[in-house]
């Protein structure tokens, strides 16, 4: 198969832009990596502009009227008849045919029209605002502030099956906020400024406005014709309606922030409003139609700053909803999720630092004033008692015996604080209420979560089943340390538990996740429970050693070399309701070293090279019975060098005198192997039987070249082979090139 593209930008000063895409690809094209098309051919044209209307107002009005138009044009042409296995014959064989598809110029066979999937899209808008803020308080704090945009489309489609479908549609949408800015505050505690202990309390301010307001108001007015081919009559769905916002950020203290949205949807339709009733009931008694859906969001944000070693944070939100969810039956549902989340972070390293700082070991005293001494001569030499002159028989000692050194506690102490860099722990609860056929909307309590009941009946018309809550109560707490062990070893450790219980009138289901080292084949060997095994206690871990250029066969050959390892295991069971007690129905285990071993090298030259060396396995035990265990494995290397530098022309004449070139040329080589294997062991078998084993290299040399700001271009070579147990092998031989040339700048 073939496909045919054509891309183009055109843009006329600031005043007007223009884009335009063209498509023909055929129902046999498919790339490399594709066995087959997509069975139907697809000719498509999309084209739009944008016409600045205000750059021919005068300047002193800033204000931004962008008109934009766009239409659109496709049809997907099938290979088949649908529901048959019988050819259209469609082919664009001679290039005349391909031109004409790719422009929409060419003219289907009759008895295709009705077999085509066909689609086309007209659209026009524009939005209003001010580009400049005024420096008139009344004009900056209205006009300035208001958005106003309108945007009208037509849709008209058919297939095989429908006749036609006809969509219009008109949006407004108006948007308004309210700049109160950050600097409304008092500091109602000044007078304690200077005395002691209160010096924290003297700063302290209070906002006394929002610090953010916006309101917002969408309304959508529109009407679908629709005929099926088997019928003959015309079907219309009217979606006439509207959405208005209003959302408030409130900074009580500079570590107290609140935030409340709510959002209404009403539907006009459902009253019986046209749109001009529709509108007019909006203006003269802002009754926008029946509210079918409300919802409100809330949150609470206290982060106090105590010390500069310990961080806190605490915060509290809602998503509160109220919704019909059948406008016939008047069967209406509301739910609600509520978060709450703990966190503290403490830095040892930063603690000890600040009640203890080592001092700096000071190089030898070489002061210029100091004569030095003279060497002593053997004649010089002293005499002993006798006359005689000392060292002729014996020598004196060429080194003085080093002392002992006693170590420093408090530098002992100051090391081990200093390694830990950071110790955080995070405790999230979340809860999730659902209550269904109420009566009206549930209490304001119910809404900012601080209830789980709607305080409100349900409602029992239509013969409505009576059903309590559903309720979800999820709870995690997740730990982790970073350690510096020295500047060039570092080390992370993990560790996150999670439990989840839902609940209803029928039933309760529940699932539970912690950190785990699952070793070995079979983790579930002398496995009992959570409870009891010391495994859930060991965390994951992570390690990277940097600065080994100068160690090996690396000095004087790699500017960089660095290595890291990292393992991570999991234990997960989903948990079903027994004799009124939720036990394991499924475990999985999980342990991963991701990678096993890695490796980073910069070379002298800038040769940047990686490898890595990754594996892990998955165990999963049903309760019923039987176990599956995958295993994987995957290597890579992997090389890139990366150069820049021009070029002059060595022409003395115009234009190309003096005109120098810059290029970047980019190589980059990969090669990439991974194993996965799957094990199945049924109730009745003492071991595991292997049911695929899938292995798998490739290996992809490629350049990219920039010729300079407005030529680059890249190819790529790739060939692999893939080997299954169950499917045999394959194997691929791929090669692009790509050139990008910008017309324009």
């Amino acid at each position: 198969g073939s496909a045919l593209r054509l891309s183009t930008n055109l843009r006329v000063a600031d005043v007007f832009t223009f884009n335009g895409n063209w498509e023909s690809k055929d129902a046999d094209f498919h790339d490399i990596k594709t066995q087959f098309g997509s069975g139907n051919s697809i000719e498509a044209q999309n084209y739009s502009g944008v016409f600045n209307v205000d750059r021919f107002l005068p300047p002193s009005l800033e204000i931004s009227i962008p008109i934009d138009a766009r239409a659109s044009f496709s049809k997907n042409i099938p290979k088949y008849y649908p529901r048959t296995d019988i050819l259209t014959n469609y082919k664009n064989e001679t290039i005349q045919d391909k031109l004409k598809s790719l422009f929409g110029l060419k003219v289907l066979p009759p008895d295709l029209e009705s077999q085509v999937s066909y689609t086309e899209v007209y659209g026009l808008g524009t939005t209003i605002k001010r580009n400049a803020k005024s420096s008139a308080w009344l004009f900056y704090n209205t006009i300035d502030q208001i958005t106003i945009d309108v945007d009208y489309s037509l849709k008209n489609s058919r297939d095989y099956q429908t006749a036609f479908r006809r969509s219009e549609q008109w949006r407004y949408t108006l948007n308004y906020s309210i700049p109160f800015g950050n600097e409304n505050y008092v500091e109602p505690f000044a007078i304690f400024s200077g005395i002691p202990l209160l010096d924290e309390l003297a700063v302290q301010k209070i906002y006394f406005t929002p610090s953010s307001t916006s309101f917002s108001l969408n309304v959508t007015d529109q009407n679908q014709d629709n005929r099926l081919r088997s019928e003959s009559q015309t079907t219309r769905t009217v979606n006439r309606g509207s959405t208005r916002q209003v959302s408030i950020g409130y900074r009580l203290l500079p570590s107290v922030n609140l935030s409340l949205s709510r959002t209404y949807k009403a539907d006009a339709d459902v009253v019986g409003m046209s749109g001009k009733e529709m509108w007019e009931s909006i203006f003269t008694k802002f009754n926008f139609g029946k509210d079918t859906d409300i919802n409100q969001g809330f949150k609470f944000d206290y982060k106090p700053k105590l010390f500069s070693w310990l961080t806190t944070d605490y915060s509290y939100s809602t998503n509160f909803r109220y919704y019909f969810v059948n406008l016939t039956k008047e069967q209406k549902q509301s739910s609600n999720n509520i978060s709450r989340r703990a966190s503290f972070s403490l830095n040892p390293s930063q603690l000890a630092n600040m009640i203890y700082t080592p001092e700096q070991e000071k190089p030898a005293d070489t002061s210029r004033g100091q004569r030095p001494r003279r060497p002593v001569k053997k004649d010089d030499s002293e005499q002993d008692e006798n006359g005689e002159k000392k060292g002729e028989d014996e020598e004196e000692p060429k080194t003085k015996k080093a002392a002992v050194k006693i170590p420093n506690p408090l530098l002992l102490i100051y090391g081990f604080f200093d390694a830990w860099k950071k110790i955080q722990t995070t405790y999230t609860w979340n809860e999730n209420v659902t209550n269904a056929y109420i009566s009206d909307v549930p209490s304001w309590k119910y809404q900012f979560g601080l209830t789980l009941d709607p305080g409100v009946p349900q409602d029992t018309s239509f013969s409505n089943l009576l059903v309590g809550p559903s309720v979800t109560d999820s709870r995690s707490l997740r730990s982790s340390i970073n350690l510096d062990f020295s500047q060039n070893i570092k080390a992370s450790l993990d560790h996150e538990y999670s439990v989840s219980e839902t609940s209803n009138d029928k039933t309760k289901s529940g699932n539970e996740s912690t950190t785990f080292l699952a070793w070995g084949d079979d983790p579930t060997k002398d496995f009992t429970g959570l409870a009891g095994d010391f495994r859930r206690w060991i965390p994951d871990w992570k390690i990277s050693i940097n600065g080994l250029e100068e160690v090996l066969f690396f000095k004087g050959l790699a500017k960089s070399v660095s290595v890291e390892h990292a393992r991570s295991g999991k234990y997960t069971n989903t948990k079903k309701l027994a004799n009124n007690e939720l036990v394991p129905s499924s475990e999985t285990f999980t342990h991963n070293y991701q990678p096993l071993f890695g490796i980073n090298i910069t070379w002298i030259g800038d040769v940047r090279s990686s490898i890595r060396f990754s594996k892990g396995s998955t165990f999963n035990l049903k309760s019923a019975g039987g176990a599956t265990r995958s295993e994987n494995s995957s290597f890579s290397i992997s090389a890139s060098y990366a150069t820049s530098g021009g070029f002059q022309i060595p022409i003395p004449i115009w234009p190309f005198k003096g005109t120098t070139f810059k290029n970047e040329i980019n190589f980059t080589l990969s090669y990439d192997r991974s194993v996965n294997k799957t094990f199945q062991k049924q109730v009745d078998q003492d071991s595991f039987q292997e049911n695929q084993n899938n292995t798998s290299w490739k290996l992809r040399p490629a350049a990219s070249y920039r010729f300079n700001k407005r030529v680059s271009g890249s190819l790529y070579y790739e060939t692999g082979v893939t080997v299954n147990k169950v499917s045999g092998e394959f194997s691929w031989n791929e090669f692009g090139i790509t050139v990008n040339i910008a017309i324009r700048d």
